[in-house]
């Protein structure tokens, strides 16, 4: 699943239409790693799930 112009200028707004440039690199490496997933591809996702946890731990002790 590569990467578009489009979604690397929504990602990078600051970067301008020359952030394009970069598709071709970022797809190139993408596929050498192994990265073909979207859940591997958005990277700034959460790993963990503290905020959750953070959440639901006044109902799980009672207040």
């Amino acid at each position: 699943m590569p990467i578009t112009a489009a979604q690397l200028i929504r990602i990078l707004p600051n970067g301008g239409p020359a952030t394009g440039v970069f598709v071709p690199v970022q797809n190139t490496a993408m596929d050498q790693r192994g990265i073909v997933t979207t859940t591997q591809i958005t990277g700034y996702l959460p790993i963990d799930n503290n905020a959750a946890e953070r959440a639901i731990w006044p109902v799980v002790i009672g207040r």
